[in-house]
C-alpha cells in the first residue's frame, strides 16, 4: 500500500526520482521539496518507497490513517511522538501530532490526571512506643499543640503548648513523655524549628534514633529495624 500510495503522492515521487537521480536547484523545488532537500544525504529509496534514515515517509493520503492508529492508545503526546519517530516520517508529523491530541477529549480528561505514585510504607513495629510520630498543629484557638503518635498501638499523646513551643519546652515534655513510657528507638519529626536543632541533639545523646520528614528514606533509616528489632 506505501509503495502505490508513493506513487500518486506528487512531492514523494517527485523526491523518489531525485534520490535515485540528482537533485535540481532549490529555486524549482516547492515548499514540501525543499524540507526533503534539507534531509537528501539521508533519504534512501527501498522498494519504490522513500525513507529518512529507518522511517517511512509517509504520503499525504495515508497520514491520516497513521495517525490514528498512533493515537488509538491515547498515550500523550510525548509517548506518541517517541513512537511515531522509531517508524514514519513527514513534514509537519509533531504538529499533526499536537493538534489531533489537543482536539482529543479522552487526551484532555486524561492529561488532567495526576501521575500515581507508590506509597512508601513505615516497617510496622512489633512493640509498643518503639517508634513514634511526632507533629505541631494549631494554632487552634490560640493555642499550639503537640501530637505524638505510637506507631504500634495508634496511641495518641497530645500536649497543649499553649504558645510557648521553643525547643526548651519540647525537651521538658519529651523527658515526661520518656519517663512515663521509656525511651523509644525511634523518634520521627517534622521540620518543625522546634524540632532542628537542640531536641535532635538530646535525643542522639539519649541514643535515640530520629528522622524528619525529608530524610526518612535516607541510608540506613529503615535499617535501624534490622539492628534493633530481635531487642524489642
Amino acid at each position: 500500500m506505501l509503495e502505490i500510495e508513493s506513487r500518486k503522492d506528487k512531492t514523494i515521487n517527485n523526491v523518489i526520482k531525485f534520490v535515485k537521480a540528482e537533485w535540481p536547484s532549490t529555486k524549482n523545488l516547492s515548499e514540501e521539496e525543499k524540507i526533503y532537500f534539507h534531509k537528501r544525504y539521508e533519504l534512501t529509496v527501498d522498494t519504490n518507497c522513500l525513507f529518512w534514515g529507518m522511517r517511512a515517509c509517509i504520503p499525504d493520503s495515508m497520514r491520516a490513517i497513521i495517525l490514528k492508529e498512533l493515537h488509538s492508545s491515547h498515550m500523550g503526546i510525548v509517548k506518541i511522538k517517541t513512537f511515531a519517530r522509531s517508524y514514519v516520517w513527514w513534514p509537519g508529523i509533531d504538529s499533526a501530532i499536537e493538534n489531533l491530541i489537543n482536539d482529543c477529549n479522552i487526551c484532555s480528561v486524561l492529561r488532567k490526571t495526576p501521575a500515581k505514585t507508590p506509597l512508601t510504607t513505615w516497617p510496622w513495629p512489633p512493640k509498643a512506643w518503639s517508634r513514634i510520630h511526632c507533629d505541631f498543629a494549631g494554632p487552634f484557638f490560640n493555642n499550639m499543640y503537640l501530637i505524638v503518635i505510637d506507631a504500634h498501638s495508634k496511641w495518641p499523646e497530645v500536649i497543649n503548648f499553649k504558645n510557648n513551643t521553643k525547643t526548651s519546652k519540647v525537651i521538658e515534655k519529651f523527658k515526661t513523655l520518656f519517663a512515663n513510657y521509656g525511651l523509644p528507638l525511634h523518634v520521627h519529626l517534622d521540620n518543625g524549628p522546634q524540632f532542628k536543632y537542640g531536641l535532635k541533639d538530646w535525643l542522639e545523646q539519649n541514643g535515640v534514633h530520629h528522622t524528619t520528614l525529608y530524610n526518612r528514606t535516607q541510608p540506613g533509616v529503615l535499617n535501624v529495624w534490622a539492628r534493633t528489632e530481635n531487642s524489642f
